[in-house]
């Protein structure tokens, strides 16, 4: 089989999905290509990660026989999601020449990712016992990988020093330019916990017991894991989008709920007084 150049961008990597469509890609000796986040021009009026996604879809186009996409297609009636994400989909069909890899899945039923990778990779004249076998593959794989992330995470909090929770959209916690910049200001006396780094059926368990109403599952999730961790941490971290409703929400039933030494750090295309804003923990 001739081995193709598939790209994922990076976005779609801060998601569980993404993460096995990858090995299963990677399982099947395709090429990956994925592409460290540049922004090359920053435009206005859209969000830091939304402009790094279009840097992204823009650096792979070139250099890519096929680009994967992703269509999460089950949000609930009653929840609410970022349109940026949901539009994603739809920029890379619009703005992509080359051959579009489009997978629609529901992500509340893991099935229908496995079979939309094997009718979608069926084309490359790929054997269904093949298709199969490298699917369940992956997803062994990054079960493992997210079962080591969770055990880790967890650990931190037994560790000494002081402990800060990082909260944000996963795409702004693996970003690793904004965590690297947190990092180098604070003191290595800090631990830093991660909020997308635990069991999610746990999480959800706290966050049933918050009297707030929201129809946002990031608000809830976040809330959670404050929730969970609040008698065993001595800060928080809000790592926020520019513009994003959901992080201005988040910021404000915190600083209503919790008497603890907070921060919200909002992105646009920089940091805005990073090391002003980090002496909070200082004090």
């Amino acid at each position: 089989m001739e081995k193709y150049k598939i790209g994922i961008p990076n976005l779609f990597l801060c998601y569980e999905e993404g993460k096995i469509i990858k090995k299963f890609l990677e399982v099947l000796n395709f090429e990956v290509i994925v592409l460290k986040n540049e922004i090359i021009e920053y435009k206005k009026n859209i969000c830091y990660q939304l402009n790094e996604f279009l840097a992204n879809i823009n650096g792979l186009k070139d250099i890519c026989n096929y680009i994967i996409n992703i269509k999460f297609d089950s949000i609930a009636t009653k929840e609410r999601g970022c349109s940026n994400f949901f539009a994603s989909y739809d920029l890379i069909n619009n703005t992509y020449d080359n051959n579009v890899l489009n997978i629609v899945i529901d992500n509340k039923n893991m099935r229908t990712l496995y079979k939309e990778l094997i009718k979608v990779f069926s084309r490359f004249n790929i054997d269904k016992k093949e298709l199969k076998k490298a699917y369940f593959n992956a997803r062994i794989k990054i079960a493992k990988e997210r079962k080591k992330e969770i055990i880790d995470n967890n650990n931190i909090i037994y560790e000494e020093g002081k402990k800060i929770l990082i909260l944000g959209h996963s795409y702004n916690i693996v970003d690793e330019k904004i965590m690297n910049r947190i990092k180098s200001k604070l003191n290595s006396n800090y631990n830093l916990i991660l909020c997308d780094k635990f069991d999610r059926e746990k999480v959800k368990l706290y966050s049933k017991n918050i009297s707030i109403k929201t129809e946002s599952k990031y608000i809830k999730e976040s809330l959670g894991v404050i929730e969970m961790l609040k008698n065993n941490i001595d800060g928080i971290i809000l790592i926020s989008s520019d513009m994003c409703i959901f992080d201005n929400m988040l910021d404000e039933y915190i600083k209503r709920k919790y008497n603890i030494k907070y921060i919200n750090l909002i992105i646009k295309n920089e940091f805005v007084n990073l090391e002003e804003n980090l002496e909070v923990f200082y004090t």
